[in-house]
Protein backbone atom coordinates (compact mmCIF):
# COMPACT_ATOMS: atom_id res chain seq x y z
CA UNK A 1 0.00 0.00 0.00
CA UNK A 2 1.38 3.51 -0.81
CA UNK A 3 0.93 7.06 0.13
CA UNK A 4 -2.98 7.36 1.39
CA UNK A 5 -4.40 4.44 -1.24
CA UNK A 6 -7.43 3.10 0.51
CA UNK A 7 -9.07 -0.02 0.79
CA UNK A 8 -12.47 -1.58 1.51
CA UNK A 9 -12.41 -4.04 3.63
CA UNK A 10 -16.01 -5.88 4.57
CA UNK A 11 -15.96 -8.48 8.00
CA UNK A 12 -19.12 -10.44 8.78
CA UNK A 13 -19.32 -10.20 12.53
CA UNK A 14 -22.42 -11.24 14.79
CA UNK A 15 -22.25 -7.87 16.72
CA UNK A 16 -20.38 -4.52 16.98
CA UNK A 17 -18.76 -5.33 20.09
CA UNK A 18 -15.66 -7.16 19.10
CA UNK A 19 -14.67 -3.69 17.44
CA UNK A 20 -16.21 -1.61 20.30
CA UNK A 21 -14.33 -3.99 23.30
CA UNK A 22 -11.15 -3.20 21.41
CA UNK A 23 -10.21 -6.87 20.74
CA UNK A 24 -7.87 -7.17 17.96
CA UNK A 25 -9.06 -7.60 14.35
CA UNK A 26 -6.91 -9.74 11.68
CA UNK A 27 -6.39 -7.66 8.92
CA UNK A 28 -3.85 -8.77 5.95
CA UNK A 29 -1.08 -6.64 5.64
CA UNK A 30 -1.50 -3.86 7.91
CA UNK A 31 1.94 -2.91 8.57
CA UNK A 32 1.69 0.60 10.15
CA UNK A 33 -1.87 1.47 8.79
CA UNK A 34 -4.30 2.95 10.39
CA UNK A 35 -7.92 1.73 10.70
CA UNK A 36 -11.25 3.81 10.29
CA UNK A 37 -14.64 3.21 10.13
CA UNK A 38 -17.23 4.66 7.74
CA UNK A 39 -20.19 6.23 9.69
CA UNK A 40 -21.94 4.22 12.29
CA UNK A 41 -24.50 1.61 10.96
CA UNK A 42 -27.88 1.55 12.29
CA UNK A 43 -28.41 0.05 15.54
CA UNK A 44 -29.27 -4.17 15.20
CA UNK A 45 -32.64 -5.25 16.66
CA UNK A 46 -31.47 -8.08 17.98
CA UNK A 47 -28.18 -8.94 18.83
CA UNK A 48 -27.07 -12.10 17.08
CA UNK A 49 -28.51 -10.76 13.85
CA UNK A 50 -25.35 -11.11 11.50
CA UNK A 51 -24.51 -7.45 9.86
CA UNK A 52 -22.07 -7.15 7.39
CA UNK A 53 -19.44 -3.91 8.62
CA UNK A 54 -17.44 -2.07 6.63
CA UNK A 55 -13.77 -0.50 7.42
CA UNK A 56 -11.37 1.75 5.54
CA UNK A 57 -7.62 0.76 5.74
CA UNK A 58 -5.85 4.06 5.55
CA UNK A 59 -1.98 4.18 5.36
CA UNK A 60 0.13 6.48 6.79
CA UNK A 61 0.20 10.32 5.84
CA UNK A 62 1.66 12.03 2.71
CA UNK A 63 4.86 13.54 3.67
CA UNK A 64 3.72 16.37 2.37
CA UNK A 65 1.57 16.45 5.08
CA UNK A 66 4.48 16.87 7.35
CA UNK A 67 6.37 19.71 5.57
CA UNK A 68 3.37 21.78 4.95
CA UNK A 69 2.52 21.97 9.05
CA UNK A 70 5.97 21.80 10.35
CA UNK A 71 7.25 25.33 11.31
CA UNK A 72 5.81 28.44 13.30
CA UNK A 73 2.48 30.07 12.92
CA UNK A 74 0.57 33.23 13.63
CA UNK A 75 -2.64 34.61 13.28
CA UNK A 76 -4.04 38.00 12.92
CA UNK A 77 -6.32 38.49 16.08
CA UNK A 78 -4.23 37.14 19.34
CA UNK A 79 -0.77 36.78 17.35
CA UNK A 80 -0.18 33.66 19.23
CA UNK A 81 2.75 32.06 17.75
CA UNK A 82 2.54 28.32 17.44
CA UNK A 83 5.68 25.77 16.62
CA UNK A 84 4.75 22.47 15.11
CA UNK A 85 7.61 20.29 15.77
CA UNK A 86 6.61 16.96 14.54
CA UNK A 87 4.03 15.49 13.01
CA UNK A 88 3.89 11.50 13.20
CA UNK A 89 2.95 10.45 9.95
CA UNK A 90 1.87 7.07 11.19
CA UNK A 91 -0.20 7.94 14.07
CA UNK A 92 -1.53 12.22 12.47
CA UNK A 93 0.28 13.83 16.22
CA UNK A 94 0.79 17.16 16.20
CA UNK A 95 3.60 18.25 18.38
CA UNK A 96 5.13 21.26 19.57
CA UNK A 97 4.50 24.76 21.69
CA UNK A 98 2.34 27.76 22.04
CA UNK A 99 4.37 31.29 23.21
CA UNK A 100 1.64 34.49 23.57
CA UNK A 101 3.24 37.37 22.80
CA UNK A 102 1.18 39.68 24.83
CA UNK A 103 -0.26 39.91 28.39
CA UNK A 104 0.75 37.52 31.12
CA UNK A 105 1.49 34.39 29.16
CA UNK A 106 4.05 36.52 26.98
CA UNK A 107 6.94 34.57 26.47
CA UNK A 108 6.12 31.21 28.24
CA UNK A 109 6.22 28.53 25.70
CA UNK A 110 2.98 26.11 26.46
CA UNK A 111 3.03 22.75 25.34
CA UNK A 112 0.88 22.13 22.20
CA UNK A 113 -0.72 18.71 21.11
CA UNK A 114 -2.86 17.81 18.11
CA UNK A 115 -4.34 15.73 15.44
CA UNK A 116 -3.94 15.96 11.67
CA UNK A 117 -5.52 13.40 9.46
CA UNK A 118 -6.14 13.37 5.58
CA UNK A 119 -8.19 11.04 2.91
CA UNK A 120 -7.92 10.49 -0.89
CA UNK A 121 -9.44 13.48 -2.54
CA UNK A 122 -12.85 12.64 -4.19
CA UNK A 123 -13.37 13.56 -8.21
CA UNK A 124 -15.42 16.59 -7.96
CA UNK A 125 -15.23 17.23 -4.52
CA UNK A 126 -13.21 20.02 -2.22
CA UNK A 127 -10.47 18.85 -0.42
CA UNK A 128 -8.82 20.27 2.57
CA UNK A 129 -6.61 18.52 5.60
CA UNK A 130 -8.52 18.16 8.90
CA UNK A 131 -6.09 19.48 11.49
CA UNK A 132 -7.13 19.86 15.37
CA UNK A 133 -4.71 21.49 18.39
CA UNK A 134 -5.24 22.12 22.05
CA UNK A 135 -3.22 23.51 24.88
CA UNK A 136 -3.47 25.02 28.77
CA UNK A 137 -3.27 28.67 29.73
CA UNK A 138 -2.07 28.06 33.06
CA UNK A 139 -1.97 31.88 33.50
CA UNK A 140 -5.65 32.14 32.88
CA UNK A 141 -6.80 28.99 33.91
CA UNK A 142 -8.21 28.73 30.13
CA UNK A 143 -8.19 25.60 27.83
CA UNK A 144 -8.22 27.13 24.37
CA UNK A 145 -8.42 24.40 21.10
CA UNK A 146 -8.66 24.83 17.97
CA UNK A 147 -10.00 22.79 14.71
CA UNK A 148 -10.41 23.66 11.30
CA UNK A 149 -7.81 22.72 8.05
CA UNK A 150 -5.15 23.13 6.30
CA UNK A 151 -5.63 24.34 2.74
CA UNK A 152 -3.35 26.59 -0.04
CA UNK A 153 -0.93 27.28 2.62
CA UNK A 154 -3.05 28.39 5.39
CA UNK A 155 -5.10 26.71 8.40
CA UNK A 156 -8.75 27.83 8.72
CA UNK A 157 -9.85 27.03 12.31
CA UNK A 158 -12.92 27.88 14.92
CA UNK A 159 -11.18 28.29 17.87
CA UNK A 160 -13.00 27.76 21.54
CA UNK A 161 -12.09 28.79 24.87
CA UNK A 162 -12.98 28.03 28.47
CA UNK A 163 -12.95 30.90 30.60
CA UNK A 164 -13.33 29.52 34.93
CA UNK A 165 -14.12 33.67 35.94
CA UNK A 166 -16.66 35.51 33.78
CA UNK A 167 -19.40 37.98 35.17
CA UNK A 168 -22.11 35.98 33.54
CA UNK A 169 -23.06 32.12 33.16
CA UNK A 170 -23.36 32.29 29.67
CA UNK A 171 -20.01 33.89 29.35
CA UNK A 172 -17.58 31.10 29.67
CA UNK A 173 -17.28 29.57 26.65
CA UNK A 174 -15.69 31.75 23.58
CA UNK A 175 -15.96 30.89 20.07
CA UNK A 176 -14.53 32.42 16.89
CA UNK A 177 -12.95 32.07 13.37
CA UNK A 178 -8.85 32.53 13.34
CA UNK A 179 -6.90 31.93 10.07
CA UNK A 180 -3.66 30.70 10.93
CA UNK A 181 -0.22 32.02 8.54
CA UNK A 182 2.74 30.24 8.31
CA UNK A 183 5.57 32.40 9.45
CA UNK A 184 8.80 32.38 6.43
CA UNK A 185 12.04 30.83 8.18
Amino acid sequence: MEGNDVRLLHLDLLDRAQLIRGRPVALPQTGRQRLRRPPRPRILKHLGQQRQHQLFLIGPLDPAVKSALIGKWTNSLDHLIIDITDVDLTSGKISGNLSPTTGPAAGDAHELVGWVSDAPQRKGADHVVPVTFSTTLYEYGTLPNWYGYLKDGEMITMSSLVWPNKPYVWDHLTVFQVTWTKLPG
